[in-house]
């Protein structure tokens, strides 16, 4: 998964910002922290490679200097393997015809 967030910078001289991704059952920090230093408009990235057990959830988690916070940020996940071994596969059906 990766996550990337636009975030700006408050303050002057060479401020920090920090984001990372985790899941919500680890949450606040378990994993790298992607940061930047400012001030100003900065992006952050942050790829993880990470288990996510059913019914968890991942959060992306922003830290910084007084007056930053983040402006926008993307979430991408992209399932390796099934979550459930146990699980029927899915199978398409089409409609009948009268």
């Amino acid at each position: 998964m990766s996550a990337s967030t636009t975030i700006e910078i408050g303050g002057s001289g060479n401020n920090f910002a920090a984001c990372y991704a985790t899941t919500a059952n680890t949450a606040p920090f378990t994993f790298f922290t992607g940061n930047s230093s400012g001030p100003g408009i900065q992006t952050i990235s942050d790829p993880e490679f990470f288990n996510v057990g059913a019914g968890d959830s991942i959060e992306v988690w922003c830290y910084g200097a007084s007056g930053t916070f983040p402006l926008n940020s993307l979430l991408t996940a992209t399932l390796i393997n099934q979550t459930n071994p146990a699980a029927a596969p899915h199978t398409a059906t089409r409609p009948t015809q009268k």
